[in-house]
């Protein structure tokens, strides 16, 4: 879990925030800072309404969204912003070596009905199921997404709300975190932007924003954070075992399945990532949560431009060798 801390602007500049209660599910708030107030308003409003108009393209559940009716092989032509998404899915299955798996709906489906059964599924039954989960939902040929008969259980929510955040921010910001030409003239102009939503916040501009991490084994409004994350042209992520997991029996389970042996995670408690952009942040953190914490750390170490900490069960922590660098100065 994550909060976030406004920036100090400076005298010239001004500051626009606005909450929007259920949007990406659990709301989004994005915060502006510009030179003025009629800017920082604007690219406010352009933020939020790229994150909705995303939101209602892609993912209502109803059947009518791009990714329900690609699923369903009713979309004979999809936009291009569906065919990146499905890309960049494809890409993080592979880049992961399956510790992400789009289809993990399969077994996320069958620890929930265990949990109204009260029973555990049987071992042979996950060996089953983990090995349908080999087969990928998404191919890619020349750049252009494929989908295959494999498309069961396929679950990227958390991805595709992720995929909208950078978007939403591109219409503001370019590659390098400068201002888009719309946001950027002689009079005017934005300084930095932030959107956060259910445990993701990406930072865009040219100045840095302090975000704070959560205890996870004490998720109190008056316990001090684990540090303060300086991002600057970054996302930081946070999946954690505490939240929407299964109970069977005096059992608890955390949400995140390892794909391999079809079990929930349990030595992992959480995985906090910074990352370039949302999809990566996000991304990564789930896959390290579903292994071990060592394995998961060294994995998140061979990468560049990311930086974790993580939190066992026990409440032990540990951190990349790049960690310190992302703290707020005074902090580390």
């Amino acid at each position: 879990m994550l909060s976030s801390g406004p920036t100090e602007p400076d005298s010239s500049s001004s500051l626009a925030l606005v909450h929007t209660p259920g949007l990406l599910g659990r709301g989004v708030s994005t915060r502006v800072q510009a030179t003025d107030s009629l800017i920082a308003k604007r690219a406010v409003d352009a933020i939020v309404s790229e994150i909705t108009r995303l939101e209602t393209s892609l993912l209502p559940q109803d059947g009518h969204g791009e990714v329900a009716q690609w699923l369903a092989g009713t979309l004979h032509s999809p936009g291009d912003e569906l065919l990146s998404l499905l890309v960049r899915t494809a890409f993080w299955h592979e880049a992961t070596d399956g510790w992400f798996n789009p289809r993990i709906g399969l077994l996320t489906d069958r620890w929930r009905t265990a949990e109204h059964l009260g029973t555990e599924p049987h071992t042979d039954e996950l060996t089953l199921l983990v090995d349908d989960l080999k087969r990928p939902a998404v191919t890619v040929l020349d750049g252009t997404p494929a989908r295959t008969d494999a498309t069961n259980g396929f679950a990227i929510d958390d991805l595709v709300r992720s995929f909208i955040i950078d978007r939403a921010l591109d219409t503001v910001f370019n590659a390098d975190g400068s201002p888009s030409a719309a946001f950027a003239d002689t009079d005017s102009r934005v300084v930095a932007a932030l959107v956060s939503s259910g445990g993701r916040i990406s930072a865009r501009g040219a100045a840095s924003s302090r975000v704070g991490i959560v205890n996870p084994h004490r998720p109190f409004p008056d316990e001090p954070p684990l540090g303060l994350v300086s991002l600057s042209n970054q996302a930081i992520a946070t999946s954690q075992a505490h939240r929407d997991g299964f109970r069977i029996g005096r059992t608890w389970f955390g949400p995140v399945i390892n794909p391999f042996d079809g079990r929930p995670s349990q030595d992992t408690f959480s995985v906090t990532a910074v990352a370039p952009d949302t999809v990566a942040a996000q991304v990564i953190a789930t896959a390290a949560a579903a292994q071990s914490p060592r394995s998961g750390l060294d994995w998140i170490d061979s990468l560049d431009g990311v930086e974790a900490l993580i939190v066992d069960k026990n409440a032990e922590r540990i951190t990349t060798s790049g960690w310190q660098g992302t703290l707020n100065r005074g902090e580390n």
